[in-house]
């Protein structure tokens, strides 16, 4: 899709107007209104993890949290700046991108956290060294 279709980030959806063949759109971002007419849309409405919103945390507890844009900061084994406390999925996709966001990052996330629990991780060193 990248490439080929406009993408838009961080818009949001005000109005829209059904045309003859076509729909007008108004969206705001940053900067102010947008109007397009297109005759199809795919709408992602995107997920902004937020440590504030996890009110199942305590709040000592989450205020000892390193965030990174209002998500848990997290280290290469998913560990929080709190020892022993991980965070997976699509509220740290802020650390380690948009595939933590699918089903598909499960499998990573899932192998490197029961690697580190279990005390197998490799190091870089050895990875460096497998590969070579």
């Amino acid at each position: 899709m990248e490439g080929r279709l406009p993408v838009l980030t961080d818009h949001e959806l005000i109005a829209v107007e059904p045309g003859a063949d076509s729909l007008r759109l108004t969206l705001r971002d940053g900067a102010g209104p947008v109007r397009i007419t297109t005759d199809h849309v795919i709408a992602a409405t995107g997920y902004r993890p937020d440590l504030s919103r996890l009110t199942f945390l305590d709040e000592q507890l989450a205020g000892g949290i390193a965030t990174l844009d209002g998500a848990p900061a997290v280290d290469r084994v998913f560990q929080s700046s709190v020892p022993g406390l991980y965070f997976t999925g699509p509220v740290v996709a802020s650390s380690f991108g948009p595939v933590m966001r699918f089903v598909h990052g499960c499998d990573f996330a899932a192998h490197r956290l029961a690697q580190h629990l279990t005390g197998t991780v490799t190091t870089g060193r050895s990875l460096a060294r497998a590969a070579g």
